[in-house]
C-alpha cells in the first residue's frame, strides 16, 4: 500500500487553505502562490499539498536520483492534471561540450538517463 492510498482524500477542515493563484502568461492558467519544491518523502506530502491548494510542484532529476519526481508521480493519479504545473531541472557539468548536451536530449551517457524518458516517466 503506498502512502498515498493511505492519505485521505479529504482535508482537515480547519486546515490551511492555499487561496492566492497567479495567471502563467498568455495561457490562463492558474499556478498557486506557493510552489512544493525539493524532495518531498513520498507521495502523500504531494498529494497533501494538493489537497490543500498547492498545484505548482518544482522538482529536478537530481532531488534524491529522481525520487522526487517519482512521489509527484504517486500523487498524481488522485490529481485533476489539468490543474497541475510541474517545473524540473537539468544537471549539466560545467565542462561538458555542446554534444555532450545534446546527447542528453536523446541518448544515455556514463549511466544518465536521457530527458525524453524521465519526463515520460515522471508524466506517465
Amino acid at each position: 500500500m503506498t502512502s498515498c492510498s493511505r492519505h485521505t482524500a479529504q482535508t482537515e477542515a480547519a486546515g490551511a487553505q492555499i487561496k492566492r493563484f497567479r495567471t502563467l502568461g498568455r495561457t490562463g492558467f492558474k499556478a498557486s502562490d506557493v510552489s512544493l519544491g525539493g524532495l518531498p518523502s513520498d507521495g502523500g506530502v504531494v498529494r497533501y499539498a494538493y489537497d490543500h491548494g498547492i498545484n505548482y510542484f518544482d522538482t529536478a532529476e537530481s532531488y534524491g536520483d529522481g525520487a522526487a519526481e517519482r512521489a509527484i508521480d504517486d500523487a498524481m493519479e488522485f490529481m485533476d492534471r489539468k490543474k497541475i504545473f510541474i517545473t524540473t531541472k537539468l544537471h549539466f557539468e560545467p565542462e561538458a561540450t555542446k554534444d555532450e548536451l545534446l546527447e542528453r536530449f536523446g541518448g544515455c551517457r556514463n549511466g544518465r538517463r536521457p530527458i525524453t524518458p524521465m519526463r515520460s516517466t515522471s508524466m506517465r
